[in-house]
């Protein structure tokens, strides 16, 4: 209530099977005891207004039983068990929490099998683009070549400059990810509660450095995997070959003296 700024006599606007549905609020319950299941975000109704705006009629999909904290859970759920009708589940609450968690393990691990795509695409364009520049710059690799610089000097510096890249797109894309998630977290929470018929809050994304730094170091890491094989071949490309190709000041003519 306090969150959405509603009072009594407000009118709410819930999801129903049919459609949303305007409801008005005749009272406030405190925010004690089994109010405070799921978070706060409970209503209640007559059970005979609740049948028509959100069941069929004559039927009811769950019924939440609150014990003493001293009752024996077990001896509660065979007296209901033998109480209710064949067909009907009695489960702890420990039980659908764990259903719960399974659910959202399944989410997560799409989400990351998501996230390593994203990864995987970045890699190929990276290697994609750096074959393109390295291409380009064979000239001036193979220039230093001349000048004595040995392979390794040569596939160790463009190695560096992908580094740098690397790293100046892993700062930009950690604001980004981070910024695109407290964006994004509206809608992820809906879907959820959606998909898995749960009530769940969208709360602000929490900014740890441990997820940070590993999406950092993955960045990282598959900048400089996916520079690699293409400075080895600019590295590797006959400096003679290169320069009788473009002459010794690449596709420039050489500067005329006055």
């Amino acid at each position: 209530m306090e969150r959405r700024r509603l009072r009594r006599d407000d009118t709410v606007e819930l999801l129903t099977p049919s459609g949303a549905r305007s409801f008005t609020i005749r009272g406030v319950l405190d925010s004690k005891g089994a109010t405070r299941a799921f978070g706060g975000s409970l209503v209640v109704m007559d059970v005979y207004a609740a049948e028509e705006a959100f069941l069929r009629e004559g039927r009811i999909s769950q019924i939440d039983v609150v014990t003493d904290h001293d009752a024996d859970l077990q001896h509660v759920a065979g007296q209901l068990t033998r109480s209710l009708p064949q067909g009907i589940a009695v489960e702890k609450t420990a039980q659908r929490t764990a259903g719960i968690r399974k659910l959202f393990a399944g989410f997560q691990l799409m989400l990351d099998g998501l996230a390593l795509m994203g990864l995987l695409v970045g890699f190929l364009i990276a290697f994609n683009r750096l074959s393109m520049v390295f291409r380009k710059r064979l000239w001036e690799i193979g220039v230093t070549r001349a000048l004595g610089a040995r392979r390794g000097i040569v596939v160790r510096e463009l190695l560096k400059e992908s580094l740098l890249l690397g790293l100046g797109g892993v700062a930009l894309g950690l604001f980004l990810g981070v910024l695109l998630a407290q964006r994004l977290m509206p809608a992820v929470a809906r879907t959820a509660e959606l998909n898995f018929n749960l009530t769940t809050r969208a709360t602000p994304v929490p900014i740890q450095i441990g997820p940070l730094l590993a999406a950092g170091v993955m960045g990282l890491l598959a900048s400089v995997l996916a520079a690699i094989v293409p400075a080895i071949r600019a590295a590797k490309a006959p400096a003679v070959e290169v320069l009788r190709a473009k002459g010794p000041w690449g596709s420039s003519p050489p500067p005329r003296s006055s």
